[in-house]
């Protein structure tokens, strides 16, 4: 590869890959995919060494050009199943970021690394940039391990992380069973919990009770170093603001009723401040780029957390989980 180059130097991602980079004379995103199936080691020890890789320059500016890269490249990418976050599914396999107001910061966090299964890998393309703002912010999950206040750590390693949700089955706040598990079958929805020991109670009003307890630090494996991989932060319910908490509260009587809850899995609270602490270094490791039309970037999901920053204009980003 001629000339690499890393967006943030000190912190040594993402590595920007362009056609001249791979000595494609010929760019666009069929090149790419070829590319790609030719120097599949190449692409493995790219996204070891550096955890994030845009390539940028080759035109994978719609759903299709993301979805025979990923296939190609990859394979059949994997269903959002156990999602959490509002999004629309495209095609088999590719959805939109998620579709927050865009006045809002979405924190860093590893994709579904509060269910039984995650994808290894996410795979974004970039069909409209925003006009400002907007941007995928990264961080580096064993880089933010270090640079938390080293109690913090410790605490979620050995308590780990309760997950809470309630989902409604078509009546009311946050998403419904039927769109997080993408079927109408409760055999299938508790079929699929119990292979992660996860406890599900069906309520009589036809909504779904979720608990599960995760690990909050864990080694990757490939690196063998150990990274924050959780999504405490996100569940907690001071995300809301005390404004929307105050109200919500005045529907429920337990926070834990709340669609979604976070708590330590000894059932110990997790503190606002704790929450606070989180987010701002999180943010604070973060590497961010604007976006351009047709940037394909591709991210470890173990190893790298990913966010979102508010935007102005129209904004549009694909992904698909591997």
């Amino acid at each position: 590869m001629k000339h690499p180059q890393v967006i943030d130097q000190e912190r040594g991602f993402p590595l920007v890959i362009d056609p001249a980079a791979v000595g494609l004379t010929h760019p666009g995103h069929k090149a790419l995919t070829s590319w790609c199936l030719d120097h599949t080691a190449d692409l493995n020890a790219l996204l070891q060494r550096y955890g994030a890789l845009l390539f940028r320059g080759f035109g994978a500016d719609n759903r299709e050009a993301l979805s025979s890269f990923v296939n190609k490249v990859f394979g059949e990418p994997a269903a959002y199943v156990d999602g959490n976050s509002p999004r629309t599914k495209m095609s088999e396999g590719v959805y939109t970021s998620t579709e927050f107001p865009a006045s809002e910061t979405i924190t860093m966090h590893n994709e579904l690394s509060y269910s039984q299964q995650w994808p290894r890998h996410l795979v974004f393309c970039c069909v409209t940039p925003a006009a400002s703002g907007g941007e995928t912010p990264l961080t580096d999950g064993h880089a933010l391990l270090q640079a938390l206040d080293p109690d913090l750590p410790a605490m979620f390693r050995e308590k780990k992380v309760r997950y809470i949700r309630n989902l409604h089955g078509g009546s009311g706040f946050g998403p419904t069973w039927q769109e997080t598990f993408e079927t109408e079958d409760r055999a299938a929805v508790d079929a699929w919990l119990a292979q992660g020991d996860a406890e599900a109670v069906w309520q009589e009003d036809g909504s779904l009770r979720i608990s599960q307890v995760r690990e909050a630090v864990v080694e990757h494996p490939e690196t063998g170093h150990e990274v924050w991989f959780n999504q405490a932060d996100q569940f907690h319910p001071s995300q809301l603001g005390e404004d929307l908490y105050e109200a919500m509260m005045t529907l429920y009587e337990d926070e834990r009723a709340l669609p979604i809850f976070s708590e330590f899995g000894d059932g110990t609270p997790i503190t606002t401040e704790m929450v606070r602490h989180i987010k701002e270094t999180a943010l604070q490791q973060a590497v961010r780029f604007p976006w351009q039309r047709g940037d394909l970037v591709i991210i470890d999901n173990m190893r790298i957390m990913h966010g979102r920053m508010p935007f102005e204009g129209d904004r549009k980003i694909l992904v698909s989980m591997v």
